[in-house]
């Protein structure tokens, strides 16, 4: 867990890698774990498993890879600066950008992109949080890297995107 990020209430992280300055609403669960649904017959773990997920196991050796990770042993990766709404669901394997918003009650199920918006179910782009441009100047910046102080004084233009680049930019 990133400097500064927070967890809500009754929510389930796990095998995740969380950056700075992350908000993570109440209820929000990591899905981990999957099932074949197409590459095999049952979708029951007693046949493609040997860890005996439900008491039997008919498996000889592991015919179904359970479990994605997408860097190191992390399910999850999620950047700096992302809010994650209340009720949302993330699926392993995937990485949210710096700065993106996931809204409330969202299933997310693939990789959302940084200063991205996303909602619904399945989450889908609802729009850029800034243009392309100022993205761009965003991820070079990193201000989650900034010591404190420096941070504390760009509080003032941290609430105002229109002064904030055009103060970086000169």
């Amino acid at each position: 867990m990133g400097y500064a990020s927070y967890v809500g209430e009754r929510s389930f992280l796990c095998d995740a890698k969380v950056g700075k300055y992350c908000s993570i609403g109440d209820r929000v669960s990591f899905i981990v774990g999957n099932h074949p649904t197409t590459e095999a017959i049952s979708t029951h773990p007693a046949f493609y498993s040997t860890i005996g997920q439900a008491g039997i196991v008919y498996a000889e050796k592991n015919c179904f890879k359970e479990y994605k990770h997408v860097e190191d042993n992390y399910s999850f990766i999620i950047g700096n600066d992302v809010w994650i709404g209340s009720d949302s669901k993330l699926v392993q394997g995937i990485k949210i950008g710096n700065g993106a918003v996931i809204a409330g009650g969202s299933v997310v199920t693939k990789d959302v992109e940084s200063y991205e918006i996303v909602g619904g179910v399945p989450a889908k782009r609802i729009k850029y949080r800034f243009s392309e441009n100022e993205r761009l100047i965003l991820e070079n910046l990193a201000w989650w890297d900034f010591p404190n102080e420096r941070l504390k004084e760009l509080t003032k233009i941290m609430n105002n995107p229109k002064e904030f680049f055009e103060q970086i930019n000169n």
